[in-house]
């Protein structure tokens, strides 16, 4: 079974009769492993150039399993309170103003303001209608801007 675990993409191999060769296709790149043991395996750490990008998983000669892994998908909580969201809102220069995500009611720190990690990074925001100004750091505050309208 194949899982997505924070940045990273995992195979969970609860049962194994031999060893079995792993070819990863991403981009125009393209890794091998081998899986020996069952239990949980890292595969490919995924970065913000991978978003949305076709993933193809081929296992000794078996149909290859392709995917894309999109920004909802990479999308965590991260848990602070109004007031240091405030602070660190304030602090940060590089943002962008962008259509409105879909984002579940337990990112909002309040009424109007969230905060998510993705792939590790912090993104603050704040909604006004149907627009979000985000910010963050550049390469997050790019990525989000291009993805969403």
């Amino acid at each position: 079974m194949l899982l997505l675990d924070g940045s990273a993409i995992k195979i969970c191999v609860d049962e194994l009769i031999s060893e079995l060769n792993l070819i990863i296709r991403i981009r125009d790149e393209s890794h091998s492993t081998r899986i020996c043991t069952v239990g949980e395996k890292r595969l490919l750490e995924i970065g913000l150039n991978d978003l949305d990008e076709p993933i193809e998983i081929k296992i000794d000669g078996w149909a290859g399993h392709r995917f894309k892994i999109g920004l909802m998908d990479v999308v965590a909580e991260n848990r602070m309170d109004l007031g240091l969201f405030r602070q660190k809102y304030s602090e940060m220069d590089e943002y962008a103003i962008i259509g409105r995500m879909d984002l579940d009611d337990s990112f909002y720190v309040d009424e109007d303001e969230f905060s998510i990690r993705i792939l590790g990074d912090e993104l603050l925001g704040r909604v006004f209608g149907n627009k979000m100004i985000i910010k963050g750091r550049k390469r997050v505050v790019e990525a989000v801007r291009s993805r969403v309208a």
